[in-house]
């Protein structure tokens, strides 16, 4: 198994799905972990459905590590998945990604219930994303969001807006500079400390695009 698993790592988990012994899977993991390739990544992804708990977040990361269209492609599917950790995942590798991205499911994430309710880290990457792939076309979007503001609003949501300010700045488009230095005078802290930023940001990426 292991000689085979050297050129086909995916027949790993196979012995892993039907091991119940927690302590081999997870060795077997490690294993899939060291000899994954980008070749690899379309096999692994189409067992995903098949695993549950830690070995599929397990498995999610693995896949993460690759900068290629498949996996680009299974990480987008994977923005809504009920695990904030695997959510958490894919939202970071996709950061890291060049090019287009499916931007779909990342705006229908904010019509969710249980957004506001998030982790900072989870929000600020999902907007940073939107931000950064959209440009422009992000800039009406991420300010409705922003303008969602309610009379006694609690922090999360107070924070979902904040994270929406700062990445107006990721949009590197110059008309926001505006709109940033009128939130830098809001009576939120947290709104002006994320204009702040933003428009700290926005002055680096106007200036490395005019430098090009």
């Amino acid at each position: 198994l292991l000689k085979a698993s050297a050129d086909h790592p995916e027949m790993l988990i196979e012995p892993m799905i039907e091991s119940e012994d927690d302590d081999l899977a997870l060795r077997i993991m490690k294993l899939l972990e060291q000899l994954a390739t980008e070749s690899t990544v379309t096999p692994l992804g189409g067992l995903l459905p098949r695993l549950e708990g830690d070995l599929r977040t397990q498995l999610v990361k693995v896949i993460a590590r690759f900068q290629t269209d498949e996996a680009k492609q299974m990480l987008s599917a994977l923005v809504s998945d009920t695990n904030p950790e695997i959510r958490r995942t894919v939202i970071k590798a996709l950061s890291q990604f060049d090019g287009d991205i499916e931007t779909k499911e990342l705006r229908a994430q904010l019509a969710h219930k249980d957004f506001h309710s998030r982790s900072l880290e989870e929000k600020k990457g999902l907007l940073m994303i939107l931000a950064q792939t959209e440009r422009k076309g992000a800039i009406e979007f991420l300010s409705e969001v922003i303008g969602r503001k309610r009379w006694f609003e609690s922090k999360k949501r107070e924070e979902t807006r904040a994270c929406a300010v700062l990445a107006l700045g990721q949009t590197g488009c110059d008309e926001v500079q505006t709109t940033l230095q009128q939130y830098a005078q809001d009576k939120s802290e947290s709104i002006r400390g994320a204009a702040r930023l933003a428009m700290s940001n926005l002055t680096e990426k106007l200036a490395a695009a005019a430098a090009k």
